[in-house]
């Protein structure tokens, strides 16, 4: 899978970009505002957060998308450089910002969303659009491109080669229920599997001793919800791995003679977020501890120097 993911030359595969622009998209949803504020183009901001756009009009449209084109690649890092690990984590936040903002330009001029990605040709928006992007960012256009038309498509995909995108999102298939039922193709396919079952006596005693058997009978009424993913519980769970982010760099801040702040202990997940939202914060961070008691240790950037956070 290194082929996917990163190759020997250090470029990222197409798969691991898209999944890191979807992270992105759902870390920001529970992020404070002011990740979005920092990078994010003042006037995209402005024309989301606005009521009314009658007085927002004026500007020609093909203007307004040059501008914010011209925004992003003023401020943003490691433009010149191809896409690869060390520069991932500039580029994402990027092209996640340029669809919200050409998004609400969209609302703005034509009081309707970004149209599907596949009337580029048609749209008026997508037409002023592309060029600049291409112009603006040569070295990352072809991931941009990828991530638009499928965070915009027009319809379901229900093929899709390996690679070509992220195994998350609105289109996702259901993986286990395919497992399954590829499992269940495959055994009816062969029969000699039955056999082979036969005459494996470790199999037999499996089945005497298994849940079925009349000495260790089948629970009844056995509750199914625990199977399911408790997505309100993921969320809660996410807010309160970044609350406590907060929490330390209150600490820090208040008390100048404070290092460093050790965060609880979380799982890899929760502390790449924790490590993400103190780089937002102004601040360093490294994970510390093995197993279970891993945890995110917070503390104050040194001038000059670059952040360090995400150290895992």
């Amino acid at each position: 899978m290194k082929n996917q993911t990163e190759n020997t030359n250090g470029a990222v595969g197409m798969d691991l970009f898209l999944y890191s622009c979807f992270e992105f998209e759902q870390t920001a949803q529970h992020l404070p505002g002011k990740m979005q504020n920092d990078q994010r183009w003042p006037k995209g901001i402005e024309l989301e957060n606005s009521d009314s756009n009658t007085d927002k009009c004026e500007e020609p449209l093909n203007e307004m998308i040059s501008t914010m084109i011209g925004w992003y690649r003023t401020n943003t890092q490691n433009i010149e450089e191809p896409v690869c690990l060390e520069v991932l984590s500039d580029i994402v936040p990027v092209i996640v910002m340029i669809a919200k903002d050409l998004n609400a330009i969209s609302e703005t001029k034509n009081g309707t969303p970004l149209p599907p990605f596949g009337n580029t040709e048609t749209d008026l928006i997508w037409k002023c659009f592309l060029p600049e992007l291409k112009s603006g960012f040569a070295q990352q256009h072809d991931f941009f491109i990828r991530y638009l038309s499928w965070a915009f498509s027009s319809s379901e995909e229900e093929k899709f080669e390996l690679g070509s995108r992220p195994p998350v999102g609105k289109y996702s298939p259901n993986f286990r229920r395919l497992a399954a039922l590829k499992a269940k193709n495959e055994k009816r396919d062969n029969p000699r599997s039955h056999s082979k079952e036969r005459d494996n006596p470790r199999s037999h005693s499996k089945e005497r001793n298994g849940p079925g058997n009349r000495n260790n009978p089948r629970p009844q009424n056995r509750d199914r919800s625990r199977a399911a993913p408790d997505k309100k519980k993921n969320a809660q769970l996410e807010r309160e791995a970044l609350k406590t982010v907060l929490t330390g760099v209150q600490q820090l801040n208040e008390d100048d003679s404070l290092i460093e702040v050790k965060l609880p202990p979380a799982n890899s997940y929760y502390r790449r977020l924790q490590h993400q939202q103190a780089k937002t914060e102004g601040l360093d961070s490294k994970s510390t501890g093995e197993g279970s008691e891993r945890a995110v240790v917070l503390f104050r950037m040194e001038e000059g120097k670059e952040s360090k956070s995400g150290k895992d």
